[in-house]
């Protein structure tokens, strides 16, 4: 029974597919966001600019010696050591001294192109017709061809960025929040301790350890007592460890 669930499941959720998704969507909606972050560029020439338009790309494709372009499948391209690609094109709008010129439509590089994505030549093909591209029906594709070569994603399991994570270690009775803060490629990790006996520490980098969390809160512009506990929740159990951490830090002289 446990195999032929396996088996369905399989079926139906190819090992690649998760690969397979997360290409379509960037060539679908990823390219595009990122063609609308950038909007307008200014090469630094008085008076003129360019506003970005659409990107799109067309089917892999093949330049020849002899300058002419045509289709490419995936087993040419592993035979003749070629990256299986298509062109991308992407539709520019020149301004000179504010007056808008007509489009222009221009080739801006080459994406590689993953096996049995949406672009790909052998997408949606059954199993007589694979045979007769050279391609085996059970390969599951999620994978690029880069000068003949296969190429994959190695999955790496990771921490979710920018989302709450809390823990307890029982046996020194301590309950750690933490949060892997990741903005502009820039990764750090901050946490709060709250330890045995109700105190709350701090932890980020390029900071001393184990700072209490009172201080860093009026730092942060909660200046008044009153206004840190209201920034808590109106839980009763929350707010008597907030006023046990206010008092602490009332005894402190910094």
């Amino acid at each position: 029974m446990k195999k032929e669930l396996m088996s369905i499941y399989l079926k139906s959720n190819p090992p690649a597919k998760q690969h397979i998704d997360s290409f379509n969507r960037f060539v679908e909606h990823g390219m595009r966001e990122v063609v609308r972050s950038i909007d307008v560029i200014e090469p630094g020439i008085e008076g003129y600019s360019f506003k970005l338009g659409n990107v799109r790309i067309e089917p892999p494709t093949v330049q020849e010696a002899d300058g002419s372009r045509r289709s490419i499948t995936p087993m040419e391209a592993r035979m003749r050591n070629l990256t299986y690609s298509s062109p991308i094109f992407l539709e520019i709008f020149p301004t000179i001294n504010g007056i808008e010129r007509d489009m222009e439509e221009v080739f801006i590089g080459q994406l590689p192109i993953m096996v049995k994505s949406k672009p790909c030549h052998l997408n949606g093909l059954g199993k007589n017709e694979l045979l007769d591209l050279g391609e085996d029906p059970l390969d599951p594709g999620g994978y690029f061809i880069v000068n003949g070569t296969e190429k994959i994603f190695v999955s790496l399991e990771d921490l979710v960025p920018n989302r709450k994570i809390v823990s307890m270690d029982k046996v020194k009775g301590v309950v750690n929040a933490k949060v892997f803060s990741t903005r502009f490629g820039f990764r750090a990790r901050c946490s709060i301790d709250r330890t045995k006996d109700g105190k709350l520490q701090l932890s980020f980098p390029a900071a001393p350890p184990s700072v209490s969390v009172i201080p860093f809160l009026r730092i942060l512009g909660l200046k008044t007592d009153k206004e840190i506990l209201n920034a808590f929740s109106d839980d009763v159990a929350i707010r008597s460890e907030i006023l046990y951490n206010l008092e602490i830090d009332a005894s402190k002289t910094y």
